[in-house]
């Protein structure tokens, strides 16, 4: 039992840092929309 306990308790910590994490995630939403919008305005046939 107290193996189940172990991981109860390390399963409630944050991979991370939250803001590392939110700084990545929106740096690939931004380079993403990046790349849409030029892909969207090269295409002339759209």
């Amino acid at each position: 039992m107290p193996e189940r306990a172990l991981l109860a308790v390390e399963s409630t910590e944050t991979v991370g840092e939250p803001i590392v994490n939110i700084s990545i995630f929106l740096a690939f939403v931004v380079l993403t929309l990046y790349i849409t919008f030029r892909a969207s305005r090269n295409n002339k046939t759209a």
